[in-house]
């Protein structure tokens, strides 16, 4: 959220900085991202016996609900990284990529709230 917020995407004496912050940070939260959805992927191995727990139970409801947000997540970095960082680079258009940015710290944060929900739920078996 900072890094869509930062002022220094108008300032004309940054040259090549923000897209610079922007690669180090797409790389960082690609390999963030994808350990988590391969841990949930894994935590849905281990907790939910049949695959249809994860529409039955409110575990696996939530932890799909997780999946698709991580996976939203990955969809819009991706986005991000190789449509519009290319097209900010070239051609300007900081608006539409920091919205975009937004939306996937709005989506990370309801990836934690899922997580939260997730560490207090029942576990779907004995």
């Amino acid at each position: 959220l900072y890094t869509a917020r930062s002022p220094a995407w108008h300032d004309p004496r940054q040259q090549g900085g923000p897209t610079r912050t922007v690669r180090r940070v797409s790389r960082v939260g690609l390999v963030s991202v994808l350990v988590l959805a391969v841990t949930d992927a894994y935590a849905g191995v281990l907790h939910l016996d049949d695959p249809a727990m994860l529409g039955t139970t409110p575990y696996g409801r939530t932890l799909g609900l997780k999946l698709v947000l991580v996976a939203a997540v990955l969809g819009l970095a991706a986005f991000n990284r190789w449509v519009l960082l290319p097209r900010l680079v070239t051609r300007g258009g900081t608006r539409v990529f920091g919205q975009v940015m937004e939306l996937e710290a709005l989506l990370l944060i309801l990836v934690f709230a899922a997580t939260g929900v997730l560490t207090t739920s029942p576990l779907p078996h004995a």
